[in-house]
Formats: C-alpha cells, structure tokens, sequence
C-alpha cells in the first residue's frame, strides 16, 4: 500500500478520537453532538459532522448500533439539509466496530420544526 493511501486512511480512522463532540442537544433515548471543528462554509450551504449517541441499541440489518456519525449539508436559506456520509458503530461515542456506512448525497429535505435537524442547522449557519 502507498504512503499516501496508508496516510488518509490513518487520518480517517483517527478522526473520531480527535474529534471534540460538543453537547447540542438530548431527548428520552438520543444524545446530540457536533464538532465545531468540522463547520465548512460555502456561501449559503454549510456542512458539519454530527453523533448521534443512544441510551438502547438499534438495529441496523440485524447488527445492535449505539451511535450514528453523520456528515450533513444544510441549506441556510432554504431551510434544507442532505446526508453525505452516515457511519453506524457497535459502541456509544463512535466508539466499537464500524458496522456500516452509507455514502450519498441524498436529496434535499426540508428542516422539520422542533428536530434535531432544525438544532444543527441553527449551529451550523450561526444562529444558535
């Protein structure tokens, strides 16, 4: 294997250990986070990797998940949001196994009131 190659796929594994998560939000079964150090602004869209951890397993095809790391895209004038990158592990915190990734974009959808969805894009377009 190349250097190179070796060298990202060094860089994308220790991601998650370097990431500083930061407490967005919680209800009866998710916590939220985001890093703040992932906010990537271009002119009205900005993306964010954020974790979702839960309190019981779900299920995912059979496999018991305990978080979601998602990478998502928010429209801030349009009150949109896609998915470009979902990551589901064994263990809380993006902790464990990786036990799936979904790779997109998806289409866009717009912000439900109230989500979780509607919390990071406030964060993300700096209208927290």
């Amino acid at each position: 294997m190349s250097k190179p190659i070796l060298m990202m796929l060094l860089a994308l594994i220790s991601s998650n250990a370097m990431a500083e998560w930061v407490d967005a939000g919680a209800n009866e079964t998710q916590h939220l986070y985001y890093d703040p150090a992932t906010i990537m602004k271009t002119g009205n869209l900005v993306k964010m990797w954020h974790l979702h951890d839960y309190s019981e397993a779900k299920d995912l095809a059979g496999k018991k998940y305990m978080s979601l790391r998602v990478l998502s895209e928010f429209d801030c004038w349009k009150n949109e949001f896609r998915i470009f990158n979902e990551t589901y592990h064994s263990e809380n915190m993006a902790g464990g196994d990786v036990l799936s990734t979904v790779s997109g974009p998806t289409k866009w959808q717009p912000v439900p009131r109230g989500s979780f969805n509607e919390i990071l894009k406030k964060i993300a377009c700096g209208k927290k």
